[in-house]
Protein backbone atom coordinates (compact mmCIF):
# COMPACT_ATOMS: atom_id res chain seq x y z
CA UNK A 1 0.00 0.00 0.00
CA UNK A 2 0.93 3.37 -0.42
CA UNK A 3 0.12 6.72 0.89
CA UNK A 4 -0.59 10.28 -1.01
CA UNK A 5 -1.26 13.65 0.91
CA UNK A 6 -3.87 15.95 -0.21
CA UNK A 7 -3.15 19.10 0.55
CA UNK A 8 -6.28 21.64 -1.63
CA UNK A 9 -9.03 22.25 -1.36
CA UNK A 10 -8.77 19.86 1.87
CA UNK A 11 -6.11 17.81 3.66
CA UNK A 12 -6.85 14.44 3.32
CA UNK A 13 -4.18 11.34 3.27
CA UNK A 14 -5.90 8.09 1.04
CA UNK A 15 -4.20 4.53 0.91
CA UNK A 16 -4.60 3.34 -2.37
CA UNK A 17 -2.24 0.78 -4.78
CA UNK A 18 -1.00 3.96 -6.88
CA UNK A 19 -1.81 7.70 -7.87
CA UNK A 20 -4.32 7.25 -10.29
CA UNK A 21 -6.62 5.23 -7.18
CA UNK A 22 -5.56 7.67 -4.89
CA UNK A 23 -7.27 10.44 -6.85
CA UNK A 24 -10.30 8.78 -7.63
CA UNK A 25 -10.38 7.84 -3.87
CA UNK A 26 -10.35 11.41 -3.10
CA UNK A 27 -12.56 12.53 -5.79
CA UNK A 28 -14.98 10.38 -4.48
CA UNK A 29 -14.61 10.49 -0.83
CA UNK A 30 -13.83 14.17 -0.62
CA UNK A 31 -14.04 16.40 -3.45
CA UNK A 32 -12.82 17.27 -7.07
CA UNK A 33 -9.16 17.22 -7.37
CA UNK A 34 -7.67 20.91 -8.53
CA UNK A 35 -4.23 20.64 -7.54
CA UNK A 36 -1.80 18.05 -7.53
CA UNK A 37 -0.75 15.15 -4.62
CA UNK A 38 2.55 13.63 -3.22
CA UNK A 39 3.26 10.16 -2.08
CA UNK A 40 4.08 10.21 0.98
CA UNK A 41 6.30 7.23 3.58
CA UNK A 42 4.29 5.26 5.65
CA UNK A 43 6.73 6.82 8.37
CA UNK A 44 5.33 10.47 7.36
CA UNK A 45 1.36 8.79 8.10
CA UNK A 46 2.42 7.95 11.70
CA UNK A 47 4.62 10.92 12.58
CA UNK A 48 1.20 12.84 11.39
CA UNK A 49 -1.00 10.55 13.28
CA UNK A 50 0.63 10.89 16.43
CA UNK A 51 1.56 14.49 16.22
CA UNK A 52 -2.58 14.79 16.56
CA UNK A 53 -2.35 12.56 19.67
CA UNK A 54 -4.71 10.20 18.06
CA UNK A 55 -3.93 6.26 19.09
CA UNK A 56 -1.61 4.33 17.14
CA UNK A 57 -3.90 1.21 17.39
CA UNK A 58 -6.50 3.01 15.58
CA UNK A 59 -4.06 3.84 13.05
CA UNK A 60 -3.03 0.16 11.95
CA UNK A 61 -5.99 -1.09 10.52
CA UNK A 62 -6.72 2.07 8.19
CA UNK A 63 -3.17 1.58 6.76
CA UNK A 64 -3.80 -1.72 5.72
CA UNK A 65 -7.18 -1.17 3.53
CA UNK A 66 -7.50 1.31 0.71
CA UNK A 67 -9.00 4.24 1.41
CA UNK A 68 -9.02 7.34 3.07
CA UNK A 69 -7.09 8.34 6.16
CA UNK A 70 -8.79 11.44 7.48
CA UNK A 71 -6.48 13.69 10.02
CA UNK A 72 -9.00 16.02 11.40
CA UNK A 73 -6.93 19.15 12.85
CA UNK A 74 -4.00 19.19 10.67
CA UNK A 75 -4.19 22.89 8.50
CA UNK A 76 -3.70 22.10 4.96
CA UNK A 77 -1.56 25.26 4.53
CA UNK A 78 1.98 25.48 5.52
CA UNK A 79 2.83 21.63 6.09
CA UNK A 80 5.70 19.60 4.67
Amino acid sequence: MKYYEFREPHYAIISAKDVNRAKEIFGDTVCKIENGVKEITKDDVIKKWEALNYSIFDLVDLMQEEGSIILCGISNRGRN
